[in-house]
């Protein structure tokens, strides 16, 4: 976690982040960011400490524009983040981490302001943070997910079909990357299952579709009995059972699977959509 290291090391700075960090108090967080700024105002470049305090400068300024909304600190934070990562020489064990948190920052900007500038700056660190990520290294497959989500919100913005494919290339590494049983495996299956909907949606190539069952059927398999998204992940794979009977027509395989429409019964509601969907799909194809 970025607030660690001799940022803190000061009691002041220490008792302030505690202080802001259980309460929310945003008088304590403009004490914080006072002494820091200070702190940091009086450094020279290249002080062993520098790169620590902008971190938690950063992370200071992105919580209290969480807690007040004002633009003004989410630019701060991009400041001092963005001086943190230029500071650090390539090859340090935390610059990968570095690289990921400023393609969050610019991501969130973006979805705040809407400045497509901001939008390539996360693509650019992102795919910087990938690059910085050894092959096996556990955070390898959060970065390669970050990638792809903003590939994604870069397709939904503009509509080229090229920023799809290239999510979904980096969704697919990213499970590729995930180990079984991480807590993180079920969630990316099921964005990897949507993503192939939505090319399938868009080329009409069946293949994209037999993947997309195949990814919500992961993502339920790697979902626990009793887990609150587990509705969600049957749901998706109901419905794209739906698709490929509305594609191909085999009731024996497709929306009639009772093991498919029972299981979705984990939500009353969402077994009524399911058969609302499959009676409509049957209506149309008599």
């Amino acid at each position: 976690m970025i607030l660690a290291g001799p940022a803190l090391a000061k009691s002041w700075t220490a008792s302030d982040a505690e202080n802001f960090q259980t309460q929310d108090n945003s008088d304590d967080l403009g004490s914080a960011l006072k002494y820091l700024e200070a702190e940091v105002d009086g450094m020279p470049n290249g002080h062993p400490h520098l790169v620590y305090y902008q971190l938690n400068l950063a992370v200071l300024y992105n919580k209290r524009f969480e807690m007040l909304s004002n633009v003004d600190d989410l630019e701060s934070a991009l400041k001092y983040l963005q001086a943190a990562v230029d500071a650090t020489p390539p090859g340090h064990p935390d610059l990968a981490g570095r690289l990921q948190c400023l393609a969050v920052f610019y991501r969130g900007r973006f979805e705040r302001l809407g400045n497509l500038d901001d939008l390539e700056s996360a693509l650019k660190y992102f795919q910087n943070a990938v690059d910085a990520t050894p092959p096996g290294h556990p955070d390898l497959a959060g970065c390669l997910q970050g990638l792809a989500v903003s590939y994604r919100v870069c397709f939904q913005r503009l509509g080229n079909l090229d920023d799809l494919e290239s999510a979904l290339k980096y969704f697919q590494d990213a499970v590729d990357a995930t180990p079984p049983g991480h807590p993180h495996l079920p969630v990316r299956l099921h964005v990897l299952a949507v993503s192939y909907r939505v090319h399938f949606q868009r080329l009409g190539n069946l293949d994209d579709l037999e993947s997309t069952l195949k990814y919500f059927q992961d993502a339920v398999d790697a979902t626990p009995p009793g887990h609150p998204h587990l509705p969600g992940r049957l749901h998706g794979l109901a419905i794209s059972y739906g698709n490929h009977f509305q594609r191909l027509g085999n009731l024996g395989a497709d929306v009639t699977d009772p093991g498919i429409l029972w299981e979705s019964m984990w939500s009353p509601w969402l077994y009524q959509d399911c058969i609302r969907t499959a009676s409509g799909l049957w209506k149309d194809r008599s």
